[in-house]
């Protein structure tokens, strides 16, 4: 129904701003894998976003909605697992930039900028 509809996306980034307020660096690879899937879904649903498989996807729009949050759990996480694989979807999403060559440039710049911080 259209209520649902409605309901659904304001639910997902209600639960995704709950869970970015978790301490970073105590995150177990259970709630960074929650994290990560409601980051995919608000982007896929706002049109950021297209995933054909977990490893087959495309950024259509930047900024992607959250991506700070993936940052902190790259950079202050104490759990290893937790690093590892943010940092593997950060380099994902980096390398699947869709758009035009000056933004990403931007976003290139970004990311180098965002890794020597």
């Amino acid at each position: 129904t259209n209520s649902v509809s409605a309901i659904e996306p304001e639910a997902t980034r209600y639960l995704f701003r709950r869970a970015s307020e978790l301490s970073a660096e105590s995150l177990s690879p259970t709630a960074y894998a929650c994290i990560e899937y409601l980051f995919r879904w608000i982007n896929w649903r706002e049109q950021r976003f297209a995933q054909q498989d977990q490893s087959n996807i495309s950024v259509l729009d930047v900024p992607l909605h959250g991506v700070q949050t993936l940052w902190a759990a790259a950079l202050r996480t104490r759990d290893e697992a937790v690093g590892v694989r943010a940092i593997r979807f950060l380099v994902l999403l980096h390398h699947s930039l869709q758009i035009e060559a000056s933004r990403v440039r931007q976003q290139q710049r970004e990311f180098v900028s965002s890794c020597m911080s």
